[in-house]
């Protein structure tokens, strides 16, 4: 589910910015799949296929890397976080595959307060996912501390979530509801795991509010 949505997402996103998916078009494929050759193959196959996005999961993206460099496809490939950081080469039969791939990833972020601190010294009993707790304990306490306070709490949400300092980072409100945050990182793959950054580099980042910047 999460895949698909990111799929139709930058799906949607590309064409509002008047662009065409390629010959090969949105592809989707069984989530037990382990032989990418024919999804490959429908890429390689069309000249106009010059870039792939993956919303793909750290596994599947590996596999579909591999076969299409089996297939002598040659052109850009991105992905989401899915595949993001170093682990990526574990995955891999060979690192060089990667060399070149850029994924985005959530960007670290300041924590205010000792919530961390407490979900940390009781993660393996607590459980769950680490960055989806600490944003509902910010969501929790911002509706919590806007309910206190006089006048309409739409505007009282609005307000306490202008530079709250919440678990999860600082966070305020954009226009449309949604919170900035942190922002991503834009990360590069060289394919070779002895370099200084152990094949895996964070030169760019994305906010919100400023768009992509040299990190």
């Amino acid at each position: 589910d999460y895949g698909e949505g990111l799929a139709n997402s930058v799906k949607d996103a590309w064409e509002d910015d008047g662009n065409q998916l390629c010959g090969a078009g949105l592809q989707g494929y069984d989530e037990y799949s382990t032989d990418f050759s024919a999804l490959a193959e429908s890429i390689s196959s069309k000249d106009d296929c010059t870039a792939v996005y993956l919303s793909s999961y750290i596994q599947d993206a590996a596999g579909i890397i591999e076969a299409l460099k089996d297939d002598g496809w040659d052109g850009k490939i991105f992905a989401g976080d899915g595949p993001a950081g170093v682990g990526l080469y574990e995955k891999m039969g060979d690192n060089a595959e990667a060399t070149d791939v850029t994924v985005s990833a959530p960007r670290a972020g300041s924590t205010y307060g000792d919530f961390e601190a407490r979900y940390d010294a009781n993660a393996a009993e607590v459980g769950s996912i680490k960055t989806y707790v600490l944003t509902t304990y910010d969501a929790v306490m911002m509706i919590g501390e806007a309910a206190t306070m006089s006048g309409a709490i739409n505007d009282n949400i609005k307000s306490v979530g202008t530079g709250f300092e919440g678990a999860s980072g600082k966070l305020t409100f954009l226009d449309n509801g949604d919170v900035g945050g942190a922002g991503y990182d834009i990360c590069t793959y060289s394919g070779d795991t002895s370099d200084a950054n152990g094949g895996y580099s964070c030169t760019k980042y994305w906010t919100a509010t400023g768009g992509v910047q040299s990190a």
